[in-house]
């Protein structure tokens, strides 16, 4: 039998006052599920608008949910915070909060009170201090400039460079996994935007084609099969834990599957990048790698080229985008993991099909919030990077159940969110 999850008290209809709290002898706990407004579990497992004006107490209600979600069910979380809200969520209220009537107790308009449910401190401290968390900062945050969308360089220049930009970001992108693969120590130590550039000038020289030739020559796969393992483990984002029977099964698949593409796919990028090389005009190439630089500098970009994606069996993960000065940038951010999520769930989902009926599924759902939804998913997009984001959220809202993805906007503008 599911749980129920406590959203708010029931209120009077003439006074709007939670009625349990007009009690004289109300205390945390004494009350009865009829006083309380809850829900199944179950119905959490929706996509879900929260709507209310401004200082109205969305942000508040939101914590509630967020508590009882993490609290009373398998769910994991990830918040995308604009305004810092949870910034301090693995705090705990003071014990006093339980046992001290001038806190818990509902007198406006001089205190709205605690209004807890649980009966003592412990009641709700010992089962969320074990709920693992992790607010994630400027300061903490990496990620891949390999997962970087395009489409936040398009914006800034013109409609005939775009094309030469796609493909100057391609073949950087090609250039960084040939180098994962050849275990090119100044590409993968940090100077991976150095030695893109620095390629791009040498491959204007007459020894363009020794170059080309020392980057990328042909693999012998039986030499190389630390790189075929190392290429696995790259497509398998959730690895670390024991593998099951069938899951040993699918990453022998996956391995098969993977040395087949080194064999195929990888050799023609190989051949492709000269002439990849021949479409990028020095301009272009010039304005991509200062507006990299920008956004190396700003600390978002691991300098590795593959910073790991955040930890999956993190139950509650918030994105402090405040931390993050620069509005593109935040954009950036919350494009790049929400792609990495759905990726990360189908590859999840297409385990689960492998699986034999005697073995459980042991996925659980994700909740990606968003608080300011209409500012990250507006109606009317403007922008290549805002379209970009927009077409992610639809995705999540048109495919996500089927992979276990759920959305949670708060807004106090609905008119000004994607009606989608």
């Amino acid at each position: 039998m599911p749980s129920s999850l406590v959203l708010g008290w029931e209120v009077d209809d003439e006074s709007r006052k939670p009625i349990f709290w007009q009690r004289a002898d109300a205390k945390p706990g004494l009350q009865t599920i009829d006083q309380l407004v809850a829900t199944p579990s179950t119905a959490i497992a929706n996509h879900a608008v929260i709507i209310a004006q401004s200082g109205s107490g969305k942000s508040y209600f939101l914590g509630r949910v967020l508590e009882e979600v993490l609290i009373k069910t398998r769910c994991k979380i990830l918040v995308l915070d604009p305004n810092a809200d949870f910034r301090k969520v693995e705090g705990v209220k003071k014990p006093e909060h339980w046992t001290d009537s001038k806190l818990f107790q509902y007198n406006p308009p001089m205190s709205p009170g605690f209004l807890t449910d649980e009966t003592c401190f412990e009641d709700f401290a010992k089962p969320w201090l074990k709920k693992s968390k992790s607010i994630y900062s400027a300061r903490t945050l990496q990620l891949s400039w390999f997962d970087l969308p395009v489409e936040f360089l398009l914006d800034e220049s013109d409609v005939v460079a775009r094309d030469q930009l796609r493909h100057c970001h391609r073949l950087v992108q090609t250039l960084v996994r040939i180098a994962e693969f050849k275990k090119k120590t100044a590409w993968l130590q940090g100077g991976f935007l150095y030695e893109a550039e620095r390629f791009f000038d040498a491959t204007n020289t007459p020894d363009e084609a020794a170059v080309l030739k020392e980057l990328v020559k042909t693999f012998d796969l039986n030499q190389h099969q630390a790189e075929v393992d190392r290429g696995v483990d790259v497509l398998d984002h959730d690895a670390g834990s024991p593998p099951s029977a069938s899951a040993q099964g699918y990453t022998l698949r996956l391995a098969g599957l993977f040395r087949k593409r080194i064999s195929t796919e990888l050799p023609f990028r190989m051949q492709s990048v000269a002439a990849l090389r021949l479409r990028v005009r020095d301009a272009a190439k010039h304005f991509y790698f200062s507006r990299a630089s920008e956004i190396v500098r700003s600390g978002l970009i691991n300098l590795k080229t593959a910073a790991p994606p955040l930890p999956a069996d993190t139950r509650l993960r918030v994105i402090d985008l405040p931390s993050i000065t620069d509005g593109r940038h935040q954009k950036l951010v919350m494009s790049t993991l929400i792609d990495s999520e759905l990726q990360r769930a189908r590859l999840a989902w297409e385990r689960a099909l492998d699986l034999p009926d005697r073995e459980r599924d042991t996925r659980v759902p994700t909740i990606i919030v968003v608080d300011e939804a209409h500012n990250a998913i507006p109606a009317s997009p403007e922008s290549t990077a805002d379209k970009k984001l927009q077409e992610q959220f639809r995705k999540i809202a048109a495919e996500g159940r089927k992979y276990g993805l759920f959305l949670m906007l708060v807004s106090q503008r609905p008119d000004k969110l994607d009606p989608m």
